[in-house]
């Protein structure tokens, strides 16, 4: 098989590939099309873990999100990892109207035609 997923194919029980970074897409699409003008821009993304941060009772907290950007399931870690985790969650949020809302790294890839000027 080839192009991008060929080359970094996602590994057999992730959610996701974080080892697919706009970079590497940003590259792929300028050696395959370099017709194609490829930007990237970063920005903060906020994700709410109110819930996640706020439950006491762990098997009822929802830490699907959490699963996701770590990359591992949150409930297979250790207690100790567990909370080390909730509280690195807490320092990396923002309390907005009393609810708390991660931080977290996003890019977005603009790509478009030249213009014919």
């Amino acid at each position: 098989s080839s192009g991008i997923n060929a080359e970094w194919p996602l590994r057999p029980g992730t959610h996701g590939d974080h080892t697919l970074t706009a970079t590497k897409i940003e590259s792929y699409i300028r050696d395959t099309h370099p017709e194609l003008l490829a930007t990237v821009t970063y920005g903060s993304c906020y994700y709410d873990v109110d819930e996640f941060v706020r439950e006491e009772e762990e098997s009822k907290r929802n830490d699907d999100l959490i699963t996701f950007l770590l990359q591992a399931q949150y409930q297979e870690l250790s207690k100790e990892a567990r909370r080390d985790i909730n509280e690195i969650v807490v320092r990396n949020s923002d309390v907005v109207d009393g609810k708390y809302f991660a931080r977290h790294m996003c890019a977005g890839i603009i790509v478009s035609l030249p213009s014919k000027e």
